[in-house]
């Protein structure tokens, strides 16, 4: 559209053309960051725990969280790349959940390995929700089915005004 306004005014052309570009440009840059959100991330080449960092630092540019981690006696060696990415899955899409629904200050995102499990907790300090109320949102729903494709089990626990927790667990 200014593209076409600048071919037919001469008097404002330098200026809808850098209105142009600078639309063209921040289009740009949203697909490549919804691009990267979407394209799993090279695991095997990075690892879980340096891909859920980058995860939190690109939330961190446009959210004010502050992100709470313990997960330092994970061996990574122990889970299969398919597992990996389906937990990276699944933290991503609570963290959507938690930036959509929570209005939260803080994420605690907890990974152990405690009697051949895989136990997964993301917990948040938002606005919880009274789980006899809510139904399961699709996110919710993708969250369970890629828990279920591992045999993983998924609990979630929340009261209004206390925040929510998502435990995941999967057997090794």
């Amino acid at each position: 559209l200014y593209i076409e306004y600048a071919q037919t005014n001469e008097g404002k052309r330098d200026e809808l053309l850098n209105s142009a570009k600078d639309f063209i440009m921040s289009a740009v840059n949203g697909i490549r960051d919804l691009s990267k959100s979407l394209s799993p991330p090279s695991l095997g080449e990075v690892g879980l725990i340096v891909a859920l960092e980058e995860l939190f630092d690109s939330i961190r540019e446009v959210r004010k969280y502050t992100f709470h981690t313990d997960w330092k006696d994970v061996d990574e060696e122990m889970v299969s790349e398919k597992l990996k990415l389906t937990i990276f899955r699944i933290v991503q899409e609570q963290l959507n959940n938690i930036m959509k629904h929570a209005k939260a200050k803080n994420v605690w995102v907890k990974i152990k390995l405690q009697n051949q499990r895989l136990l997964i907790s993301v917990k948040d300090d938002g606005k919880g929700f009274n789980m006899i109320d809510k139904s399961k949102g699709v996110g919710l729903k993708n969250i369970s089915s890629r828990a279920g494709l591992h045999n993983g089990a998924m609990q979630m626990q929340s009261e209004p005004g206390k925040g929510c927790e998502l435990k995941v667990s999967f057997s090794l």
